[in-house]
Formats: C-alpha cells, sequence, structure tokens
C-alpha cells in the first residue's frame, strides 16, 4: 500500500481498481517487466509529482516528484521470480511470460542513483 499510501498523504488520492483485483505485467521499465497483483491504485498524482509509469491497466503505476526525491510504484520490485510464482499459484494464475531473474547490478546501479538525488 506504500504507492497509493504516499500519493494520499501527498495530496493525490487512490482507491479501489475499476476491475476489482487486478494482476498482470507492466510493460518493461529499466529493462525488466513488473508484475503486479493489486485492488487499489493511484487515482490522481500529488501535486508537483508526475507520472513516470503507467499502462492501460494501470494508468499511474509510478510517480516522482519534481526533483527526484521522491518516488513510488505500483508494483513490488521485492518481488523475486518465486514469490511471483508462488503468488500465482496461491491465486490460481497462470503466468503468461516465464519471470526471469532481476538484473541485480543494473537495479543496483537505479538505487544508487536515486539516492545520491537524496
Amino acid at each position: 500500500f506504500g504507492h497509493q499510501l504516499l500519493a494520499s498523504a501527498l495530496g493525490g488520492s487512490s482507491g479501489p481498481h475499476d476491475s476489482g483485483f487486478c494482476t498482470g505485467l507492466l510493460g518493461a521499465m529499466d529493462q525488466r517487466h513488473h508484475l503486479y497483483f493489486h485492488q487499489d491504485q493511484v487515482s490522481q498524482p500529488p501535486p508537483g509529482f508526475m507520472v513516470s509509469h503507467g499502462a492501460d491497466h494501470c494508468p499511474i503505476a509510478g510517480i516522482e516528484s519534481a526533483d527526484g526525491r521522491v518516488i513510488g510504484v505500483q508494483f513490488h520490485p521485492e518481488f523475486t521470480p518465486q514469490f511471483v510464482q508462488d503468488l500465482a499459484n496461491h491465486r490460481g494464475l497462470t503466468l503468461s511470460r516465464q519471470v526471469g531473474e532481476p538484473d541485480r547490478k543494473a537495479e543496483d546501479k537505479l538505487l544508487r542513483d536515486w539516492l545520491r538525488k537524496i
């Protein structure tokens, strides 16, 4: 709930997805696809924030402050491929594609670059 909580706390809004519980694949971001499972989503970013990521089914999948020091994302970057598979199995879902291991070096660089901003 961090993405929705962040948006709401800073003056944006969030609420239930029109279709109820939503699962799917968020397109390639930084060379990686991200799987999401959610019922609530951000419906209006906070003032001074831009939408950094989105898709037809989740138009506000990522937000970023104008100075780049605050970010929020709909997906869970901490999910491992095995956790995603286990969650899909638990929910009775079949993944449409293989979930690969993240590129830890690339993700570490993205995190370091962001931490330098703050």
